[in-house]
C-alpha cells in the first residue's frame, strides 16, 4: 500500500501553489454550523486526555453516557504535559449535556496485581461494561495487557485480569508489546471478540482478533486484521457491525518515523464475523511530520450509516466522514471545531469516542484546549447531520515539512 499523497488530503485550497508547489484539486470540506462544545472534565493545573485510550459506554439507548480519561499534573515540558497519570471517568445521564467525574477503586490502575479471572463474566448483563488496557501508554503502565469489568454501569470494576491463553498464541511469537484499547463485540452472553494490537518494535503495532468462549476464562487467536508484513503501524481499532456476519473496522495508521512520516485511518472489512479480512477504504489524513495522527471513532448510526471522528494534528482541527455504503466510500470531510490553543510545537488533542444520541445527534468526546481552559481538558462536541455549509482552509501547513 502506498503512503496517501497529497492529492488524498481533502481540503479545499486558496490557491493553486503553496511555498511554490502545485496543489492539484481535491475534494470540498464542509462545517457543522449546528456544532455545540461543552466541558466535560476541566481542572486547573491538570491535564486530562486521551478518551480513546479508554471508552466510552452507553445505556438507556444512550440517555446514559460513560467516558473514561487520564488525567495528572500539568507540568512544562516537551511532549505531552502530563506527570503522574491516572485514570478516571465521566458520567451522563442527559445524554451528554451535563457531566460528572468520579474515580472508582479497581478502575484501571496500574498499581493493582493481575490475577486470573475465576468466573465467567456475563458478556449480556444489562449494565455490563469491559475495560482494555494495554500495555506502554500513559496510565497503563503495566508488564501485560489486562482488564476490567462492570455489572453496574462502571459505578464499581472488577480486575485486573489477564487473557489467559494470549501465552499460547504462536501467532504472536517475537511480540513485545500487546497494545489495545478498548474495542469489543459481544457474541452471546459468554462469548465475546476483543479487538487488540500487537507489536515488536515502535510504530510497529499490528490489529489482530481474538475471541473467548468461556467467559473470559480463556481466549483464542482468531485472526489478523493487518497481517504483520504490512509495512505501516496498524492500532487502536474501532470495530461495528454491518450484518450478521459483516464488519467494519478502522483503525489507526502511519509510516515509520521520517522526513515525509504520514499519519491517515484505513478501514478493513469481514465478511465472515471477524475470522478473515480485506483492505476496504482509505478513511481520511490524521496529520503529517512528526505530529503522529489520531485515532478514529466510529459508530453505526440509527440510518445504517457510518460516522468516524478524528483528530488532524497537522490542520489542528477536530473532524468527521460519513458513509452510506458500510465503509467502501466516505463522504466530505466535516469541520467540527478549529478553535485549539496552539504553542506552535504540538497539537496535543483528539482521540475520540462518538455515540449518536437518542434524538439522532451526534456526541463526540474528546480531549482539546483552548483560550478558556489553558490545559488539556475533555471536551465534547454535540452537532445535528443534517445542518452543514461549504468551508475553506487557507493554511499553508498542508504539506509536509520539506515542502516549506
Amino acid at each position: 500500500m502506498a503512503i496517501p499523497n497529497l492529492a488524498f488530503i481533502s481540503l479545499v485550497l486558496t490557491m493553486t501553489t503553496v511555498h511554490g508547489q502545485t496543489v492539484e484539486p481535491v475534494d470540498p470540506v464542509k462545517r457543522a454550523v449546528s456544532a455545540h462544545h461543552g466541558v466535560v472534565r476541566y481542572q486547573q493545573g491538570e491535564f486530562t486526555a486521551w478518551p480513546a485510550n479508554n471508552g466510552l459506554w452507553t445505556w438507556d439507548g444512550g440517555q446514559e453516557i460513560l467516558v473514561g480519561f487520564t488525567y495528572g499534573r500539568y507540568v512544562e515540558q516537551e511532549g505531552h504535559k502530563i506527570a503522574e497519570p491516572r485514570n478516571g471517568l465521566a458520567r451522563s445521564t442527559d445524554s451528554g449535556e451535563t457531566w460528572s467525574a468520579f474515580f472508582p477503586e479497581n478502575y484501571a490502575d496500574d498499581r493493582l496485581p493481575i490475577t486470573n479471572l475465576t468466573e465467567p463474566m456475563d458478556f449480556e448483563a444489562p449494565d455490563f461494561a469491559l475495560r482494555v488496557c494495554g500495555m506502554g501508554y500513559h496510565g497503563n503502565a503495566i508488564d501485560e495487557p489486562c482488564f476490567y469489568y462492570s455489572y453496574d454501569r462502571g459505578a464499581t470494576w472488577n480486575g485486573p485480569f489477564r487473557f489467559a491463553g494470549m501465552e499460547n498464541m504462536n501467532e504472536l511469537e517475537g511480540i513485545t508489546h500487546i497494545t489495545p484499547r478498548t474495542d469489543y463485540r459481544v457474541l452471546g452472553s459468554n462469548s465475546c471478540q476483543v479487538f487488540a494490537s500487537a507489536t515488536g518494535g515502535p510504530f510497529e503495532d499490528k490489529t489482530f482478533v481474538m475471541e473467548t468462549g468461556d467467559g473470559g476464562l480463556s481466549f483464542s487467536f482468531v485472526s489478523w486484521v493487518v497481517p504483520p508484513t504490512d509495512p505501516y503501524r496498524a492500532v487502536m481499532p474501532q470495530t461495528v457491525a454491518v450484518g450478521d456476519e459483516t464488519l467494519v473496522s478502522v483503525m489507526r495508521r502511519r509510516d515509520k518515523p521520517g522526513t515525509r512520516t504520514e499519519c491517515w485511518l484505513d478501514a478493513y472489512a469481514s465478511s465472515d464475523g471477524g475470522r478473515s479480512w480485506s483492505f476496504l477504504s482509505k478513511v481520511a489524513y490524521t496529520g503529517f511530520g512528526d505530529s503522529n495522527g489520531n485515532p478514529p471513532a466510529m459508530t453505526r448510526l440509527e440510518d445504517g450509516r457510518l460516522i468516524v471522528a478524528y483528530g488532524n494534528r497537522s490542520l489542528r482541527m477536530l473532524m468527521c466522514r460519513l458513509s452510506e455504503d458500510n465503509g467502501k466510500t466516505w463522504g466530505d470531510e466535516i469541520i467540527l471545531r478549529d478553535d485549539l490553543r496552539y504553542d506552535g510545537r504540538f497539537a496535543d488533542f483528539g482521540y475520540p469516542r462518538v455515540m449518536q444520541r437518542p434524538d439522532g445527534k451526534i456526541l463526540v468526546c474528546y480531549y482539546f484546549s483552548d483560550d478558556e481552559h489553558p490545559e488539556q481538558y475533555i471536551a465534547s462536541t454535540i452537532f445535528t447531520l443534517d445542518e452543514f455549509e461549504d468551508a475553506e482552509i487557507e493554511r499553508s501547513m498542508v504539506l509536509p515539512p520539506e515542502h516549506e
